[in-house]
């Protein structure tokens, strides 16, 4: 499934965007199911066009680019139950330095049975190299939202293909 996913990294211009790889974690010395973390969907592929000018021709790149909504749809399952607690952080990985920034966001709560919940990642935030919070939930979740939103794009960056960024959710056991 994975090789499929990235199999589907072509683009002839503009910017690659997005995409993401779900990992589980567990705090180690605690005692809990291991909560897992994978999507029901794929990535998303973001090319630059003329359609992105503020303008038209000889005008700049509009300063944010968001992907649709419901772009990327979240299940966490294999909680012990619905007071399993967990917490949902998020980083990128590349292999070098972007020109602009990538923010990420929960849409809404997805479907879970009664006692489930997720709260928190529902403005956007920041996506670093670095693991940083993005939201907590307890017991298992369905079709979690997720959007993306690229920022700070300039012509001046000049054409190229930024691929194979990689979103990096990690779901991790909270006492």
């Amino acid at each position: 499934m994975m090789r499929d996913f990235f199999k589907s990294l072509k683009s002839r211009v503009g910017y690659f965007f997005v995409f993401f790889i779900l990992t589980a974690a567990l705090l180690t010395g605690q005692v809990y199911a291991v909560p897992t973390i994978s999507s029901t969907s794929s990535g998303w592929t973001r090319t630059i066009d003329s359609t992105d000018l503020q303008s038209g021709a000889g005008s700049e790149i509009n300063q944010i680019i968001d992907s649709a909504t419901n772009q990327t749809l979240v299940v966490i399952s294999g909680c012990k139950n619905k007071w399993d607690n967990y917490r949902v952080d998020v980083r990128y990985t590349y292999g070098g330095t972007l020109p602009f920034q990538i923010w990420i966001k929960r849409t809404g709560t997805g479907t879970g049975s009664n006692g489930t919940a997720v709260s928190g990642g529902d403005t956007f935030l920041l996506v670093t190299t670095s693991d940083q919070t993005f939201f907590n939930g307890n017991g298992d979740r369905n079709n979690i939202p997720i959007q993306y939103e690229i920022q700070g794009c300039e012509l001046t960056d000049g054409t190229g293909t930024y691929s194979n960024i990689i979103i990096v959710l990690t779901c991790v056991n909270t006492p």
